[in-house]
């Protein structure tokens, strides 16, 4: 197994074993191999180990990543070389291993532990990493459509109840501090959404890797990176896709087409949503609303795709009228409660469907 051997005492740790697959390194305790050093950023680095090859990739680390004193960005390592992360410097110890080799389209293994380095916990991938990394041929070979029911039981897999009872709580109580404390709904808002998007990636990166299981809720590690980046990437993606929408509000205030245009054009934009939705989850990249990515990915799978954004649509629909429905029960807390669990049942399902589309149509989207 290809291990990195600390060269200094400012490691605190005397040996880091790298698995199979996508390991990251960095400070935070999140990370495959925590390394709590000052100099090391929080995500430092990856090191992706398959087949034959160790490479090395900066994730725009602070104090910079370095093979044999050398400053590199992406680079190959091989055995008996020196990789310094920050201060902190370790041999590389991989005789098996060769060098050389180009991009990689690495399987990281399901059932594989990465508690190597500093008891870290074994942590998800960011939702780009986890897509790049699925192995296609080793993935069931069941249709978009054998796996659609699924779906809907799929919340209730192993501990899917308990995160849904977990999640019901949390909006309970959330519910209750929105009542009183009026300042707060800005920042509160901002962040449960954040939150939220971030859950709703980590649901389409497992879907998109083969994974039965519900997905444990995210940890948060850094503002900015685990609530803050995916609230602005949730935003935007909702406002460029309904812009069209706002647009047609505003130039045809007060005319008599309002409406007549107004409603195919929020349907065309709800068509859109999806899979702009879909996009921007799995590259974690603004860029990924444009219509140049999105119209033609709708095209290549538009029978499923249309399937998916009915099913979808239907869910919305039962949401609207639960709510509807909950605003004339009497009972205190009642209809928060079930608000709660039902919107985020609904949730996960749609993400589970969301999932399973890139899944089943991944090398017709071309996005990664």
């Amino acid at each position: 197994m290809a291990t990195l051997v600390a060269n200094n005492s400012e490691a605190g740790v005397s040996r880091v074993l790298l698995q199979p697959g996508i390991n990251t390194v960095g400070r935070a305790a999140g990370n495959h191999h925590a390394i709590p050093h000052h100099s090391i950023s929080s995500r430092h680095c990856e090191i992706i180990v398959h087949e034959g090859t160790i490479q090395l990739r900066d994730l725009g680390s602070t104090n910079g990543t370095f093979v044999d004193d050398q400053p590199v960005q992406t680079a190959s390592l091989a055995h008996g070389q020196r990789l310094k992360l920050g201060s902190v410097e370790f041999f590389v110890e991989a005789p098996e291993f060769v060098t050389g080799g180009g991009p990689l389209r690495v399987s990281v293994p399901r059932n594989v532990s990465t508690v190597d380095t500093a008891d870290a916990p074994r942590v998800k991938h960011t939702a780009s990493e986890a897509i790049a990394a699925i192995d296609v041929g080793a993935l069931e070979q069941l249709t978009f459509y054998q796996q659609l029911p699924g779906a809907f039981s799929y919340p209730f897999n192993k501990g899917g109840l308990l995160l849904l009872a977990l999640g019901t709580v949390f909006f309970l109580i959330l519910g209750i501090v929105l009542e009183f404390a009026f300042l707060l709904r800005s920042l509160i808002a901002v962040t449960t959404l954040g939150y939220l998007f971030a859950y709703m990636q980590r649901i389409i990166s497992s879907s998109a890797l083969g994974e039965d299981e519900v997905p444990d809720f995210p940890d948060v590690s850094e503002i900015w990176s685990d609530l803050i980046l995916p609230f602005l990437l949730f935003t935007w993606t909702f406002v460029v896709s309904f812009a069209p929408a706002f647009a047609v509000s505003v130039a045809l205030r007060d005319h008599a087409l309002l409406w007549p245009v107004l409603i195919p054009t929020i349907v065309l934009c709800g068509f859109y949503f999806p899979m702009a939705l879909l996009a921007v989850a799995v590259t974690d990249s603004f860029l990924a609303l444009s219509p140049h990515i999105v119209v033609p990915a709708i095209v290549r799978i538009f029978v499923p795709y249309l399937v998916a954004c009915l099913i979808l649509g239907a869910l919305a629909a039962l949401r609207m009228g639960m709510v509807f429905g909950l605003a004339k029960v009497p009972i205190l807390l009642l209809p928060i409660v079930i608000d709660g669990f039902v919107s985020l049942y609904f949730l996960i399902v749609e993400m589970r469907i969301l999932g399973l589309l890139f899944r089943s149509y991944r090398g017709r989207l071309g996005w990664l």
